[in-house]
């Protein structure tokens, strides 16, 4: 659905407008989504600067895609057999534990 890059290595080209989702009170906000200025769909989602990496959404991508791994595996709503890793949370060059799960 989404797909994770380092925000150096992502250029954008359009207007984006940011969409403001507020996490719950007491809970520091760690991402900022933004949405096409002209039709309002989902583009990026910021995770800059907690994480330094954007989700992209992956229908956009004018390349190939070529999925690693799964990230968040634990709280997946459907779960996939394709051999790929499945991350608990997050690998740990990305500040995750690095815990993987079976498929």
């Amino acid at each position: 659905m989404a797909t994770l890059y380092p925000s150096e290595n992502v250029t954008i080209t359009g207007d984006l407008v940011e969409y403001t989702n507020k996490p719950p009170e007491g809970t520091p906000q760690t991402s900022w989504r933004k949405t096409c200025a002209k039709c309002h769909s989902n583009v990026v989602n910021d995770h800059t600067p907690s994480m330094k990496m954007v989700d992209i959404v992956s229908g956009i991508l004018d390349q190939e895609f070529k999925p690693a791994f799964h990230i968040h595996y634990k709280s997946a709503t459907y779960k996939i057999k394709d051999g790929l890793p499945k991350f608990e949370d997050l690998p740990t060059d990305l500040g995750g534990s690095g815990t993987t799960m079976p498929e």
